[in-house]
């Protein structure tokens, strides 16, 4: 009677086990699809697009062993989601590029708060760009003209350009600011008797709503200020958000006006799901995704997050060929302690604009 018991009470197990492993996979594959499609069309589901990759398969701690204990078929089922994960959302390019051409144009682009600039002077001198793109650059602005003394550079606000072709110029992109600084710069070089343009952009970050979030949920909710100060913070970020899909439209509303080719390069603040990065998938052609290889994780370099062992979980600082434009190859400078990687990609400037990219108004 009690053998007879004891295998009841172990079907029941792998019975539940079974069903909540068929139910993780299922809803996370839901889950995901809905991010990767609909993430960011509110504020609400643009949290979740910030996630290290990585939790999404924390359930995996409790049903993996499970599993080599009461049904090891099951282990195939749970590396569903692992693949899920790895290569499909996280989206791990492979790309060997298109060396067969010659690149017109080199260019690398970095965000270069609070980093070690050495390290980023090395990467520079190894890929040696024709053209440097930089945000946050506004307190290093003396140490860039010494060191790159023979270019032509221009510095507008917290941009830095710096070019082997001359500047023609310099103009804020029309009501992208935020306290009255620009958050994009259209840079005009000129190449060999060929115009093209540079967009560098750095779009406001998310990180203080976050941390006033993280702080609310972590207060005594009993407390009245507690509840306050975290209803507020909600509302900052719905504010927030509101704000940054404003200034996706503003952005697309200049790349519409655009009649040079041009790159849009900076630190986006913005992850590579949802309907944000869409809106720029749609109108031109991700570099890394197209001529990269591996997942072009950039932030953060310094990451203390065991999730993501002590690497980047985030792809927010992206190149963008536009018309006229196609990217070669495209890297992302190798792991440093640095807050942002740099990005470099290498680009072919075609003869004529064979097709012109549709423009769709943000939804």
């Amino acid at each position: 009677m009690t053998r007879l018991s004891d295998q009841k009470k172990q079907y029941g197990l792998r019975l539940w086990l079974g069903r909540a492993s068929f139910g993780f996979v299922i809803l996370l594959t839901l889950v995901l699809v809905f991010l990767d499609w609909r993430g960011g069309r509110s504020w609400w589901s643009s949290l979740p697009l910030f996630f290290p990759s990585q939790c999404w398969l924390a359930p995996l701690v409790v049903l993996f062993p499970a599993a080599l204990l009461l049904n090891r078929r099951l282990c195939w089922l749970l590396l569903v989601p692992v693949i899920l994960v790895c290569f499909v959302y996280m989206r791990f390019h492979c790309s060997m590029g298109r060396t067969a051409h010659p690149a017109d144009i080199t260019l690398l682009s970095n965000n270069i708060a609070d980093r070690d600039l050495a390290g980023l002077w090395s990467f520079i001198e190894f890929c040696n760009p024709d053209v440097l793109a930089l945000q946050e650059a506004k307190y290093w602005a003396q140490t860039i003209r010494k060191r790159f003394n023979n270019r032509h550079i221009s510095i507008n606000g917290e941009f830095a350009i710096v070019s082997r072709f001359p500047i023609i110029s310099a103009t804020p992109v029309v009501g992208m600011n935020r306290g009255g600084f620009p958050l994009a710069v259209r840079y005009k070089l000129l190449r060999d008797g060929r115009s093209f343009v540079v967009y560098n952009i750095h779009m406001p970050t998310p990180r203080s709503y976050f941390l006033a979030l993280r702080d609310g949920v972590l207060s005594d909710p009993l407390l009245p200020q507690a509840q306050i100060a975290t209803r507020q913070s909600w509302r900052s970020y719905a504010d927030y958000w509101s704000q940054r899909i404003e200034l996706t439209r503003l952005l697309v509303a200049a790349m519409d006006r655009e009649q040079e080719p041009f790159v849009l390069a900076g630190d986006f603040n913005m992850p590579d799901h949802g309907t944000m990065y869409r809106e720029f998938k749609s109108r031109c052609v991700d570099s890394f995704a197209s001529a990269g290889c591996g997942y072009g994780l950039t932030f953060p370099g310094n990451s203390d997050t065991i999730v993501s062992l002590h690497r980047p979980w985030l792809r927010i600082d992206y190149q963008f060929a536009g018309t006229g434009i196609r990217p070669i190859t495209c890297e992302v400078e190798p792991w440093k302690r640095a807050k942002h990687l740099a990005v470099f990609g290498q680009y072919e400037l075609q003869p004529e604009c064979d097709s012109l990219i549709s423009f769709k108004s943000f939804h």
